[in-house]
C-alpha cells in the first residue's frame, strides 16, 4: 500500500519537487510507514472507511463519552492496535487525561514493536465536556 506522506505533528503532507511525498510501502520493514499507518488508524472513526466500518476506533462513542472510564478508554485503543498488521507488541504505553471544560482529552503515546524495530505513534481523544 502506498500512503501519501504527512507530517505528524501538523498534518501537512510533505512534497518531492512538484509531487506530493510518499510513505512507500507500509510493510515489516518501514518503520515510518508502519508509525504514520498508526497514527492515522488512531484518528480514524469506526465506520468512517465505507469499504470496511470496521477499521477504526470507536472515538466518537466511546471515546468521548463520560460514562466510560479511561482504564476502558486505554483497553480499546491497546486491542485496536494490537489488532493492526505488523504490530507485534506495545513496549511502553502512557496515558494522561488533560484539561477541564470544554478542552479536555486524553493523549495517548506508545512504543510500539514491530519485526524492523520499535517506532512510537499516538494521538489525543476530544472528550465530552
Amino acid at each position: 500500500m502506498r500512503n501519501l506522506k504527512v507530517d505528524q505533528t501538523t498534518g501537512d503532507l510533505f512534497k518531492r519537487g512538484n509531487n506530493f511525498a510518499r510513505v512507500i510501502d507500509v510493510a515489516p520493514t518501514n518503520l515510518e510507514a508502519l508509525a504514520q499507518n498508526i497514527n492515522v488508524f488512531l484518528k480514524t472513526n469506526e465506520t468512517e472507511i465505507f469499504i470496511d466500518p470496521t477499521i477504526g476506533i470507536p472515538w466518537l462513542y466511546l471515546m468521548t463519552n463520560k460514562s466510560f472510564d479511561i482504564d476502558f478508554k486505554n483497553a480499546i485503543i491497546r486491542e485496536a492496535v494490537l489488532s493492526r498488521p505488523f504490530v507485534q507488541s506495545i513496549t511502553s504505553y502512557t496515558s494522561q487525561y488533560i484539561g477541564e471544560g470544554y478542552l479536555r482529552r486524553l493523549v495517548v503515546t506508545m512504543e510500539i514493536k514491530a519485526a524492523a524495530g520499535i517506532f512510537k505513534a499516538g494521538t489525543e481523544f476530544p472528550q465530552e465536556a
